[in-house]
């Protein structure tokens, strides 16, 4: 997935502006480590309330201009596709978080 990556960013939960982009470590790191999350169903994260609460918007593009969103949610470290972060992936937004405005 590294190859067909051109950036990830985080959006306004508002408008879906573009608020801040990955630093190049952070996106490596997190496509590596995004292809060996664990998945579960999307219907049994909902029923356990895992897709609640305060949200983030991760726009991911593409080499070929074509970009999507995933959803995610720190406290449950989830995202809307159903799958289930780690510490790695955690740590790696949280800390682009804490980089933003800068």
């Amino acid at each position: 997935m590294d190859k067909l990556v051109k950036n990830i960013y985080i959006q306004s939960t508002e408008d879906g502006k573009r608020m801040h982009t990955f630093s190049q470590s952070s996106k490596n790191k997190f496509l590596a480590t995004f292809d060996d999350l664990k998945l579960e169903d999307v219907q049994s994260l909902i029923d356990e309330g895992k897709l609640e609460g305060t949200r983030l918007f991760l726009e991911i593009e593409l080499n070929n201009g074509v970009s999507f969103r995933v959803l995610y949610w720190g406290d449950f470290n989830t995202f809307h596709i159903g799958a289930i972060g780690n510490d790695e992936i955690k740590e790696i937004i949280n800390d682009e978080v804490t980089n933003l405005g800068k």
